[in-house]
Order: structure tokens, then C-alpha cells, then sequence
């Protein structure tokens, strides 16, 4: 069972303790971000709707990440009431779907997962770590937060690969909904509470979403995930790969063919021509 904590509520997990990833004097602080925010492109409460997901940081500074198909750079960002940053960067053929975000002065990033809907966190909802792809196994358990959906928790069911949404995608049965492109997916275990991946698709039929693995988004940004206590991780080549024992499905766009073969070192095997084929839209 995955403990979920809000103010208000007596609990025994240890008090929030965050950390500001973009230095700012507390005083200074007009907004403060965490991974599950929503993220409206157009307007406040209007305009295009997506989530926000984890901060990452490479030599250029530190970056709110969300999904490339939400936005194009220099559109502004705003939060439920105001504009806070703008898209900095973007990616998306081959193989990833990420966007990342420039806060303005004055806004303090956090390594704070949230449920955007009601303010409850997993656990404390400070990051620790990740888990890497190949960990991320068959009926895992994980949960993820969508501007649309809140929290929602699912098991992992199969990996399929699309160039132009991510490459390679694990997928789930946790509810996903429009507007939940580019939230954060994780674990909560006796691990700690781990980034697993970034929401880019949802599954056509309702039955759950898929996200592109936070390794692979760590890879395509040369990026590091700074964590709680104090430390950092990034991506290692050895543990990119999809489990052996998770099934292959082809995945289709919007009902148009769209059947891809992996390219090397993203594959647990070379799938078969016969595997099954799911619609995924976004």
C-alpha cells in the first residue's frame, strides 16, 4: 500500500523537508514548483494543459522536464494563475519526447513529487533515486501524477517503442488522461521514493498510459536528477535496456500505422513481426 500524506493529517512520516534546486533566497520565492504541477501554454487556466514532471540539471542550469508535444520553445508557462517560465528546450524524433522549462526569478524548483489535485504526496514525496529500465519489470507496481487524473496507480504490463513519442515506452494500467502528458511516474518501497519515468501517451481503450523511462530522459539530455539527501544520479549505459521478461507490443498513433523496430541497445530482444499492436494516442 502506498501511504499517501497531506497537510492536515496526522501521520508518521517525518515532516517535508525540501530542497531548492534553483538557489533563491526563501524570501524571494513567488512560486514553488514540484513535479506533478500543471502546466497551462496559452494562458492561465487556459490554453494548452499538460504536467509538469522532475527538475533535471546539466551545465546549462536546471530545467522543470515535460513533454515535447505540449509546447514549442519560447512559449510561455503559467501555472494556475501566472506565468512562472517558458520552454527552454525541446526534443522530440528520434527517440524522446521531453520538453524542459526555464523558471523565472523568484521560482524555487523542488524534487518534490505532488498530487496536483489534492496536495497529497507518496510518502514525504522527496525524491531519493530512480529506477532504471532494466528494474522497471512486469507487474511492478507504480504510481504517477496528471494534472487531469491526480494520483493514479498501476502495474507495469508491457514495453512497445514509437521514434517519435519517447522511444522507448513502458506501459501501465494507472489511469491516464488528456493533460497528464509530461507528469512524473514513480515507486514508493522500502527503496526510498524513486523517479521511474515521464508520461507521453495514453492508451486509447482507457486502460492505462505509457511513459518514456527517466534514464532515457537523463541520456537524451547528457542531465543528472539531483536528489534527497544530498546527492545526484544520471544514466548508466548498462541498465538502459528493457527486462527480457517484459512482452513487446507494437504500438499505433491515432489508429495510423506507425510500427517501428527498436534501434540498438534499447531492445530486450528483437520483437516478432506477430506481436500484438495497441492504439496509443496522447
Amino acid at each position: 500500500m502506498i501511504a499517501r500524506t497531506a497537510a492536515g493529517l496526522v501521520t508518521t512520516i517525518v515532516a517535508l523537508l525540501c530542497i531548492v534546486l534553483a538557489a533563491m533566497p526563501s524570501a524571494a520565492l513567488s512560486y514553488s514548483y514540484r513535479a506533478g504541477h500543471p502546466m497551462y501554454f496559452g494562458g492561465p487556466r487556459s490554453g494548452v494543459l499538460c504536467t509538469g514532471s522532475y527538475t533535471i540539471t546539466g551545465t546549462s542550469g536546471s530545467f522543470p522536464v515535460t513533454a515535447a508535444h505540449c509546447a514549442t520553445p519560447r512559449t510561455t508557462v503559467f501555472g494556475t494563475d501566472a506565468a512562472w517560465g517558458a520552454v527552454a528546450y525541446s526534443k522530440t524524433y528520434p527517440n524522446t519526447d521531453t520538453a524542459l522549462v526555464r523558471a523565472s526569478g523568484g521560482v524555487g524548483l523542488y524534487q518534490v513529487v505532488v498530487d496536483p489535485r489534492t496536495g497529497a504526496t507518496p510518502g514525504d514525496g522527496r525524491v531519493t533515486g530512480i529506477l532504471r529500465t532494466n528494474a522497471q519489470v512486469r507487474d511492478a507496481l507504480v504510481g504517477k501524477m496528471g494534472a487531469t487524473s491526480g494520483w493514479q496507480e498501476g502495474r507495469i504490463t508491457f514495453w512497445g517503442y514509437h521514434p517519435q513519442y519517447g522511444g522507448v515506452l513502458v506501459c501501465h494500467t494507472a489511469t491516464t488522461l488528456a493533460g497528464d502528458s509530461g507528469g512524473p511516474v514513480w515507486r514508493l518501497d522500502e527503496h526510498g521514493l524513486r523517479a521511474v519515468g515521464i508520461t507521453v501517451l495514453r492508451l486509447a481503450d482507457g486502460s492505462g498510459g505509457c511513459y518514456h523511462p527517466i534514464d532515457h530522459v537523463l541520456k537524451a539530455w547528457g542531465a543528472r536528477l539531483d536528489v534527497f539527501p544530498s546527492g545526484s544520479v544520471t544514466y548508466s549505459e548498462a541498465t538502459l535496456s528493457v527486462p527480457g521478461s517484459l512482452p513487446f507490443v507494437n504500438l499505433t498513433l491515432g489508429g495510423a500505422s506507425a510500427r517501428s523496430t527498436p534501434s540498438s541497445g534499447d531492445t530486450a530482444g528483437t520483437p516478432g513481426r506477430d506481436a500484438p499492436t495497441v492504439v496509443v494516442t496522447y
